[in-house]
């Protein structure tokens, strides 16, 4: 396979289903934190909003953390980045009730 076939593959084959695992595996969690990291994407010359996920894994029996999903921002305001993190997670379905930062307080 030529380099953009296997690029082609990755992304839009196993990447959705990855995507799905992580979903279904943090939605039958009691509890979940999640977070995000702001940084230059050098490529495109625009912020780029890393968004994790930690849990308690039950297959392996220990706390995992994992990367949700990637938000690319241009000129970020507070407002900008707080809509594209509520946006990811909601984007996944995920019980707000069960996320340890929204119980506390943060939105």
């Amino acid at each position: 396979m030529q380099k953009d076939k296997n690029s082609y593959v990755v992304t839009y084959g196993l990447g959705p289903y990855f995507q799905d695992q992580l979903s279904a595996t943090v939605q039958k969690c009691p509890f979940f934190t999640s977070s995000f990291d702001e940084s230059l994407n050098k490529v495109s010359q625009n912020g780029q909003m890393d968004i994790v996920v930690r849990f308690w894994n039950e297959a392996t029996n220990e706390v995992a953390t994992r990367s949700l999903t990637s938000a690319l921002l241009g000129h970020a305001a507070s407002h900008d980045l707080l809509l594209a993190f509520t946006s990811a997670l909601t984007t996944q379905n995920f019980d707000d009730e069960k996320n340890v930062a929204s119980v506390n307080g943060w939105p």
